[in-house]
């Protein structure tokens, strides 16, 4: 007989969780989904804060040119990506195809 002896933590207030429930705030289990739900909308919004970090810096040192294209570029890319660490699913896929066709 195999026991789990993973810790979970609350993702609202992150007080370990024992028996299912927050000790804290008694927020039922995070489930595997939502986990690595989760995990996916801590990496994407990651890239778009690198993508937006290297906008800006190429932005600053002229090698993208100058223009009001590229100052609403990096508000739009700051916006979605912190619609999507809201988890905001219209940021996200909005993200991903402006992602796809800047390339």
């Amino acid at each position: 007989m195999v026991t789990d002896t993973k810790q979970y933590y609350c993702p609202r207030c992150g007080f370990p969780m024992d028996g299912g429930m927050c000790r804290k705030c008694s927020q039922d289990e995070v489930t595997w989904e939502e986990e690595v739900a989760r995990k996916k909308i801590n990496g994407a919004v990651i890239c778009g804060a690198i993508c937006f970090c290297v906008t800006l810096l190429l932005n600053l040192t002229g090698m993208l040119g100058s223009g009001n294209y590229y100052i609403f570029d990096l508000a739009l890319l700051a916006g979605l990506t912190l619609g999507v660490f809201l988890k905001s699913r219209v940021c996200a896929v909005l993200l991903f195809t402006g992602s796809s066709l800047n390339l």
